[in-house]
């Protein structure tokens, strides 16, 4: 296996770590994942009387379910998963939900301020998506490079 494989596998695992730590801390908090997430939204967009927390609250579980996708595709090394990757993104950045989500968690440890936490955040989040990025493009098209020459 080489490395640019095993780097492929990491973001993968880094997915599905994301999903783990979320069901992790949402039943050490005493609720039942994707329930809790619902009915949180539900009260929400009741007491709000609009339907746009229950709107994000769904895209946000469509984003997770799609993050279990690919960290899947991406330990198995599927080269669907490139198009997985590309497609969360955007998505990625507007949720705050970095690849490398684990980067985040110090922040609050010696930054105080909102303001400087937002955007050590941004900073953390465009890092970690750049990473990613910088090394499943060159692996998606070294494999259809192969696919064309075969």
């Amino acid at each position: 296996m080489t490395n640019k494989s095993r780097i492929i596998q990491f973001w993968g695992l880094c997915d599905l770590l994301l999903i783990a730590w979320w069901i992790s801390r949402t039943l050490i908090q005493g609720n039942i994942p994707i329930f809790y997430e619902i009915k949180t939204a539900l009260k929400t967009s009741s007491s709000f009387g609009n339907h746009w927390p229950l709107i994000a609250t769904m895209m946000g579980l469509t984003l997770y379910f799609s993050i279990i996708y690919s960290g899947k595709l991406l330990i198995q090394q599927n080269p669907r998963a490139a198009i997985v990757t590309y497609i969360q993104t955007p998505f990625r950045f507007i949720a705050a939900t970095p690849s490398l989500f684990f980067a985040t968690w110090p922040i609050s440890y010696f930054i105080s301020d909102y303001k400087q936490i937002l955007i050590a955040g941004i900073i953390i989040v465009s890092m970690s998506e750049v990473a990613k990025l910088a090394s499943i493009i060159p692996w998606h098209m070294n494999i259809k490079k192969n696919l064309i020459t075969k």
